[in-house]
């Protein structure tokens, strides 16, 4: 990272989706791969009907995800150490 912070030393990250730039860093960084058009058709249908006036339209979407573990997560800082 350009202002010297190393992954995952440093700083954590993690993608919401998956690109060729996730499996070429080093590490590669995790992912959350989750169905995103299914869930923007979904939203949209959902929205689309409460404007109609269909109030029986659903306000909660659920999806399942995908966590991918890599090597771009560290563990959480040690507050407690003085």
């Amino acid at each position: 990272i350009a202002c010297g912070f190393r992954v995952p030393r440093d700083v954590s990250l993690i993608s919401v989706g998956e690109s060729d730039w996730t499996k070429n860093m080093v590490p590669e960084v995790n992912v959350i791969l989750a169905p995103f058009r299914a869930s923007a058709s979904s939203a949209t249908e959902l929205l689309i009907r409460r404007i109609g006036g269909d109030e029986s339209a659903r306000l909660n979407l659920t999806r399942e995800a995908t966590y991918v573990r890599r090597g771009s997560v560290g563990p959480a800082p040690d507050r407690g150490a003085s």
